[in-house]
C-alpha cells in the first residue's frame, strides 16, 4: 500500500468548504445519486448545509464528506481518466488507490 502524504497543508479532521475563486463564491456540493454508490459533486451557490462540508483524514490521505464520513471525494468509477467526474463514494479501505492523494 502506498505511503500517505504528511505535508498536504491540510489540518487533520478540520472541517472546510471547497470554494471557487470565480464570481459568485460557489462551493462544491454533493447532489444526487448517480448509481454505483456514487453521488455527483457540483459547484453551487452556498446553502450552508452539511452537503458542502468536507474534512481531511490524515490517516488515509483522503478528503471525507462530513455528512457521511464513510464517503470520500474521488473520481467516478467506470470512466476513463480524462472523462471522469468528481463524485463522493464509499472508502474501500485502501483497495482502490485512485481514491487517495498522490504525491
Amino acid at each position: 500500500m502506498p505511503k500517505v502524504p504528511r505535508d498536504t497543508g491540510l489540518i487533520n479532521r478540520q472541517r472546510f468548504k471547497i470554494r471557487s475563486n470565480m464570481k459568485g463564491g460557489r462551493v462544491l456540493t454533493v447532489t444526487n445519486h448517480i448509481g454505483g454508490g456514487q453521488y455527483r459533486v457540483v459547484m453551487t451557490m452556498p446553502k450552508n448545509n452539511n452537503r458542502e462540508i468536507f474534512y481531511f483524514d490524515q490517516k488515509i490521505g483522503a478528503i471525507r464528506w462530513a455528512a457521511s464520513s464513510s464517503y470520500i471525494l474521488s473520481s467516478e468509477l467506470n470512466r476513463n481518466r480524462n472523462g471522469g467526474r468528481l463524485v463522493v463514494r464509499k472508502w474501500k479501505k485502501g483497495i482502490d488507490n485512485t481514491q487517495r492523494f498522490k504525491y
